[in-house]
């Protein structure tokens, strides 16, 4: 996983707990764009319900 570092200056302490929310909420909105571009080039995207949870149940089955 690549790390971020970042720097936010802030003018006022009140807006604190605001602004790592936002950064918070930026990368919540990357992370979920990168498990798309993902999907999408493995083609995970394209698969219905019922494949997704045949998947699950074997890798529990293999689990055991």
């Amino acid at each position: 996983m690549n790390k971020m570092t970042y720097t936010v200056e802030i003018q006022n302490a009140e807006d604190a707990e605001s602004e790592i929310q936002n950064i918070k909420d930026a990368r919540s909105r990357l992370a979920l764009t990168i498990i798309r571009e993902s999907a999408k080039k493995y083609g995970s995207d394209k698969m219905c319900l019922c494949d997704i949870n045949e998947i699950i149940k074997k890798v529990r089955v293999g689990r055991k």
